[in-house]
């Protein structure tokens, strides 16, 4: 189940695959078509991933709530000249709603990094106002690929540049996100 909420999954052999690679683990394709059925997986229509349908949320989910946030709730962002921390100034109110994504985007980048052994670059995310959010990165980090993230994530599909994206996971999610602009 977690492998459906930390990737994007868009077939069964694919499934099948991961869990022979990576957890040893033999089942044919009918098996798992019967157990993603059972648990309430299936193919999201507009992302062409697996995920599952119980209230969890996808990284599709939280990569779409950041796309509204950052084009809807957040002014400027403003990286400091060490990249380890990051302003991002809202609309008045709209700050816990963008802290709540933001670690949310926080924590699937955590479960994220410790599959594939990467190293995850958000330390802190604080609230402390109504509209001034700050992510603190972690010591020896680049915040400045967040910031980027973040940028990105303003733009549509045409105009976008993610040269800095390093996980083609990652990258195919953005895009299927600003695709729904």
């Amino acid at each position: 189940m977690e492998m459906l909420r930390t990737r994007n999954v868009s077939s069964i052999p694919q499934i099948v695959q991961i869990l022979t690679d990576e957890h040893g683990i033999t089942a044919s394709t009918e098996t798992i078509s019967r157990d993603l059925e059972r648990i309430g997986g299936s193919k999201d229509a507009k992302t062409g991933y697996y995920n599952l349908h119980d209230g969890g949320l996808t990284r599709f989910d939280l990569y779409e709530m950041l796309r509204h946030a950052m084009r809807f709730m957040v002014i400027d962002l403003s990286l400091n000249k060490n990249m380890e921390a990051l302003a991002i100034y809202t609309e008045f109110g709209c700050s816990k709603r963008v802290q709540s994504i933001i670690e949310g985007i926080r924590q699937d980048e955590a479960i994220e990094s410790r599959r594939k052994a990467y190293s995850d670059n958000i330390f802190a995310v604080l609230g402390g106002s109504d509209d001034t959010v700050v992510v603190l990165f972690k010591q020896g980090s680049d915040g400045k690929k967040f910031f980027d993230k973040l940028q990105a994530l303003k733009q549509t599909p045409d105009n976008v540049d993610l040269a800095w994206v390093e996980n083609e996971d990652e990258r195919n999610t953005i895009l299927k996100v600003l695709e729904t602009v």
